[in-house]
């Protein structure tokens, strides 16, 4: 029952914050331009702050309740200026990860998710491994997408994981997919990091992205998967699954 209600509340958060169950389709609510984010103030004498950690403050201090620019924002603020934040999920109850028991259930029941299915063709049933599931969902050119998650306690310093990334076709610039997927660790504070990956797959025609990567030294159990569609003019759609597990 526990399990089943954990299924529930990860369904319905999406729900809830993406506005997904009417039209299968991100409203992208908390659209913010990151150009317009302020910069970090000047670092008072012996505030014992550094410069990250002040503009990490200041970032959410300006946008209030929503609380979405800290860390992982501020990132995109040095890093992709021309990003604007779109989808924005789990941040205040983060996504939960379930078991491959589940996982199995979840897709039957959701068959007429079509890039679900189609993420679903890459993916493993494994009795050892942990899911996460991003159900279709549409992406504004120029946007990216956040979904706060819990990573999974698997008893170990070392955490594997693969991005099965499913869309229309996708473009690519010098080998690097317009459309593309990350994990954040502390997504919270100025010590975010995205987590290197290597690319298993990349099949632009087809719409598939794959890559793995292990996320290690993490000061918190709260993660980031980010989308990013970096199209000047082309709305996707999208879906993924992220495998999880340990080396035993």
């Amino acid at each position: 029952m526990k399990k089943i209600f954990i299924i529930f509340l990860v369904f319905l958060n999406f729900t809830i914050q993406s506005t997904y169950a009417n039209n299968k389709q991100s409203q992208n609510t908390f659209t913010i331009n990151i150009a317009d984010v302020p910069t970090a103030p000047p670092k008072k004498q012996n505030s014992g702050l550094s410069d990250g950690a002040i503009a990490a403050i200041t970032l959410g201090s300006t946008f209030g309740g929503l609380g979405i620019l800290t860390g992982i924002g501020y990132y995109f603020y040095k890093n992709s200026k021309e990003l604007q934040a779109g989808l924005i999920c789990g941040k205040k109850c983060p996504y939960q990860t379930i078991d491959c028991k589940n996982f199995s259930t979840i897709l039957a029941e959701k068959k007429d998710y079509t890039y679900l299915m189609k993420a679903a063709q890459k993916s493993n049933s494994n009795q050892d491994y942990y899911y996460l599931i991003i159900p279709d969902t549409e992406i504004k050119p120029k946007t990216f997408d956040t979904v706060f998650f819990e990573i999974p306690k698997l008893n170990s310093s070392s955490i594997n994981f693969r991005i099965i990334q499913a869309s229309k076709p996708y473009k690519t610039e010098k080998m690097l997919p317009q459309l593309d997927s990350d994990i954040f660790i502390n997504p919270n504070d100025e010590n975010v990091k995205k987590i290197p990956t290597y690319t298993q797959e990349l099949n632009p025609d087809n719409g598939f992205l794959i890559k793995s990567g292990t996320i290690t030294n993490s000061t918190n159990n709260i993660a980031t998967l980010t989308t990013q569609n970096l199209s000047a003019k082309d709305t996707q759609i999208y879906a993924i699954i992220v495998e999880f597990w340990t080396n035993k």
